[in-house]
């Protein structure tokens, strides 16, 4: 907490004036209060949180990511501020849709307590999908010694319960740290584009698995 103490008009504008200054370039949690002549007159907190908006939309859902994609419509953007996201279940992404992090290194999906296990980290399911821009911490395994009891991490399926395959995934920016199965999966789909895909540690299975997919 800063406090400062102006005596004439002039001085307490300039020093409010600064102070907001300061405020709009800080990029974490900052409180600062103005006393002027022993009255409150300015008080400010920035808070550095996580956040999935909307960016078509210009809609916020807190850190509910499933709860954006659920009220999205095909075409929208999803951005999610850094900070560290916590995953209790499958991502299911079931419409078109670009969901993308403020940055790789600064967004976190960590989906290690996720249950049940065997379930995938991020489903994608439709035509046109963009996931981009974080790292995903995956799902530990219940039992490491059998080995093969967790899901995918990326789980990327063609379109369920139809012989036409889903069209034009983008994979790109993507850390998967530490999976036991393959880390990407990629089945059914024509036109996929990757790019700087990082898979560290994977115990079991390949760092990327693509299957009857064209266009690759």
């Amino acid at each position: 907490v800063l406090v400062l103490r102006a005596i004439n008009y002039k001085h307490r504008q300039r020093i409010i004036e600064l102070l907001v200054n300061q405020i709009l370039m800080k990029k974490s949690g900052l409180k600062i209060l103005v006393m002027i002549g022993g009255f409150l007159c300015l008080s400010v907190s920035l808070l550095h949180a996580q956040l999935v908006t909307n960016l078509t939309q210009s809609t916020t859902h807190g850190t509910d990511i499933q709860a954006a994609i659920n009220t999205a419509t095909p075409g929208d953007v999803i951005e999610l501020s850094n900070g560290t996201y916590t995953i209790s279940n499958t991502i299911d992404v079931n419409k078109s849709l670009t969901i993308q992090g403020a940055s790789e290194a600064g967004v976190i999906l960590n989906a290690f307590n996720m249950t049940p296990a065997t379930n995938s980290v991020i489903r994608t399911n439709a035509d046109g999908i963009t996931l981009r821009n974080f790292t995903i911490t995956p799902v530990e395994d219940p039992d490491p010694m059998n080995g093969g009891d967790v899901g995918y991490t990326i789980k990327a399926m063609g379109n369920s319960g139809t012989t036409t395959p889903n069209s034009n995934l983008t994979l790109e920016n993507i850390t998967i740290n530490g999976a036991e199965r393959t880390p990407f999966d990629i089945h059914g789909i024509d036109g996929v584009t990757l790019t700087n895909l990082t898979a560290n540690n994977t115990t079991n299975g390949n760092g990327i698995n693509i299957a009857g997919s064209t266009n690759v």
